[in-house]
């Protein structure tokens, strides 16, 4: 016998549940579930045929942190492998969210456009953006943790820092999705950003390196007030205090506002780029 209390409605806009038998509470854990399976289902496809499949999340930033060491080496540069380390850990985040952000293809674990809610489509990317960070982390943060001595705190932050780094710059660059959907080019363009924002902050050493111009573009860059925080409380550093507070106010009202636009936003993406848009 067929239940009639529950039926779902599709839309070239989006897609709605109507099941009074159900409560708002387990609709959110049903979603959950399915976001969790489409989580599963990821990190399963990406395992694919490589042997170390997500551990290269976590020695990416380890060996392009050993290859910035020998040069500076080389160059006979005074340099804190502490703050390069935390520096290209964040940076790494950065550039995933990026990545993310200009994607137009919302995972859905296989599952069909019309067997699952958007809301468990949001949480699948949520929670994939969020393990991708702590992946992306742990690597530099046990080297942190063993070899050098950094309190447990302070590494506590940096995975924070790199969480909240990951969403922000997806968020951020998830506004050019409806371009990059109708000019794909655009997506190849706007990934060049990653090398300013990169050579454009203090990445490889702290801000009271810098110096000129790159001091000033430094301390309008967003990056810079993700990394000096960190550098703070795992190394002494006092850079922090050369930042601008009202920046900081203004970065985080509007990055809250383009996260929250972004979620918003994967419903209408999903189903435009859908079959039954």
């Amino acid at each position: 016998m067929i239940d009639v209390s529950w039926q779902r409605i599709i839309t070239p806009s989006g897609c709605s549940e109507d099941n009074d038998s159900l409560s708002k509470i387990e609709h959110w854990r049903h979603d959950f579930r399915r976001g969790a399976f489409i989580l599963k289902k990821e990190l399963s496809v990406r395992s694919g045929p490589l042997r170390l499949s997500y551990l290269w999340l976590i020695l990416e930033p380890l060996f392009l942190a050993l290859v910035y060491y020998l040069v500076f080496s080389t160059l006979r540069a005074s340099l804190n492998l502490t703050s390069l380390f935390i520096g290209l850990g964040l940076m790494m985040g950065f550039t995933r969210g990026l990545n993310s952000g200009l994607n137009t293809n919302l995972k859905d674990g296989g599952l069909m456009i019309d067997r699952v809610s958007s809301r468990a489509v949001i949480i699948g990317q949520m929670l994939i953006l969020f393990v991708d960070s702590i992946f992306i982390i742990s690597g530099i943060s046990l080297v942190l943790f063993i070899l050098y001595g950094v309190d447990i705190l302070p590494i506590l932050l940096m995975t924070f820092f790199s969480i909240l780094i990951v969403m922000c710059s997806h968020s951020l660059y998830s506004v050019f999705q409806p371009i990059v959907i109708m000019v794909p080019d655009t997506a190849k363009i706007l990934r060049f950003s990653g090398l300013a924002v990169f050579f454009g902050s203090p990445v490889l050493y702290p801000l009271g390196m810098t110096t000129g111009l790159h001091r000033t573009i430094s301390l309008y860059n967003p990056f810079s007030y993700f990394v000096e925080p960190v550098r703070y409380f795992a190394i002494n550093s006092e850079d922090v205090f050369l930042l601008i507070p009202e920046i900081a106010a203004i970065y985080s009202f509007l990055f809250a506002i383009l996260i929250v636009i972004s979620i918003r936003r994967m419903e209408k993406i999903r189903w435009r780029t859908s079959t039954w848009s």
